[in-house]
């Protein structure tokens, strides 16, 4: 937001990695797990693009992570509108 240039968040489901704006990939440790993806915009079929724009407004979706077990679990909620990220736990 800071340069006025609209901003991307790249998760790779298969590879388990994500990439924020330009920068490099990261892998997330073994023992965590994306397990679903919802909304953003298809770049093929496995990945997902959420874009963050400079009005602070944004392609919305919900992103769940896992440990290994799915004992543990959080999703992440990005809404479009307001581009406010929410992270809560899950039960």
């Amino acid at each position: 937001m800071f340069d006025g240039e609209p901003q991307q968040l790249v998760i790779n489901l298969p590879q388990n990695s994500y990439r924020v704006a330009r920068s490099r990939e990261v892998r997330l440790p073994g023992e965590v797990r994306f397990i679903s993806v919802e909304g953003g915009e298809a770049v093929d079929s496995d990945s997902k693009r959420f874009y963050f724009y400079p009005n602070g407004s944004g392609l919305g979706g919900e992103i769940v992570l896992a440990d290994g077990e799915k004992s543990i679990s959080y999703l992440i909620r990005l809404e479009a509108l307001t581009g406010r990220i929410e992270v809560a736990r899950r039960q």
